[in-house]
């Protein structure tokens, strides 16, 4: 897994896997993604995942897989991503995957892997990532993949792994993130793993692994209580990312189709419910899209995946 977000000052983060380089798990670009250099200090043992910024307090919170240290798979910038710390306290006992924030509350929620711990995989900070404590009830069997707020209805959604329990691939809080329900029906039937919300229309589009391309990518028009399939594209293995742009009712997801590279970035017109490949630029060969972010200030899209050209 990797994710790339922007801040305000035009500098936008990703993370992902290097091959055990600390500072290169979490890369900054300061060029609208065209150059990218590790981070100064700090960084994950094995691999970043999620990342995310609060605009208000200069404040990025990034989580990954840390060698077991729990307070280390969610860390802080508070320099514009350029030295990372980790959390005071809680994380995840095995890795952190996604990561999103409230503004109007303060209120940040993690999701990832705590072993078995259910409770553990959606975990919740009120002091800006400083120290983070797990959800009250609800959360995934196994992992939760990602997470995504809607604040016009206080509503969180996050997706992740529930051991073939298709509806709670994708869960709901109106809490703030203290507990969660599975959706009432659809999900996925492997797991879910990307998110990504329309306001304007309130139209949600979710991704992940399931048993044939169209069941791939899923959209729910109730803040998340019940998905359907898109009704044409998606991807022959799993949809793994996705994002939004209201400027031009664009959506693009991302993921793995197999061999078939031309399908690893997918657009969509409708609002999710149709999709078709890239005209160019997909990621290459036998290989996977992992994130794609927009940044509506400059018209930039930019997706993360592995093959030879990582950043697109």
């Amino acid at each position: 897994m990797s994710t790339i977000k922007f801040s305000d000052d035009n500098v936008w983060v990703a993370v992902g896997n290097d091959d055990g380089n600390n500072v290169s798990t979490i890369q900054r670009s300061t060029d609208n993604g065209k150059t990218w250099k590790p981070c100064d200090s700090g960084g994950f043992l094995f691999s970043g995942n999620g990342v995310v910024y609060n605009p208000a307090d200069n404040v990025w919170v990034a989580v990954g897989f840390d060698d077991n240290n729990a307070p280390g798979t969610i860390q802080r910038s508070t320099d514009n991503g350029k030295t990372w710390k980790p959390s005071e306290n809680g994380g995840f006992t095995t890795g952190g995957i996604g990561v999103d924030y409230n503004p109007a509350d303060n209120v940040w929620v993690a999701v990832g892997d705590d072993g078995n711990n259910p409770a553990g995989t959606i975990q919740r900070s009120t002091d800006n990532g400083k120290t983070w404590k797990p959800c009250d009830s609800g959360g995934f069997l196994f992992s939760g993949n990602g997470v995504v707020y809607n604040p016009a209805d206080n509503v969180w959604v996050a997706v992740g792994f529930d051991d073939n329990n298709a509806p709670g691939t994708i869960k709901r809080s109106t809490d703030n993130g203290k507990t969660w329900k599975p959706s009432e029906n659809g999900g996925f039937s492997l797991s879910g793993f990307g998110v990504a919300y329309n306001p304007a229309d309130n139209v949600w589009v979710a991704v992940g692994f399931d048993n044939d391309d169209v069941s791939t990518i899923k959209r729910s028009t109730d803040n998340g209580k019940t998905w359907q399939d898109c009704d044409s594209g998606g991807f022959t293995t799993g949809g793994i990312g996705v994002d939004y742009n209201p400027a031009d009712n664009l959506w693009v997801a991302v993921g793995d189709d197999g061999n078939n590279s031309e399908r690893t970035i997918q657009r969509s017109t409708d609002n999710g419910k149709t999709w078709k490949p890239c005209e160019s630029g997909r990621f290459g060969g036998n290989t996977v899209g992992y994130s794609v972010t927009y940044n509506p200030s400059d018209n930039v899209w930019v997706a993360v995946g592995s093959s030879i050209h990582n950043i697109h």
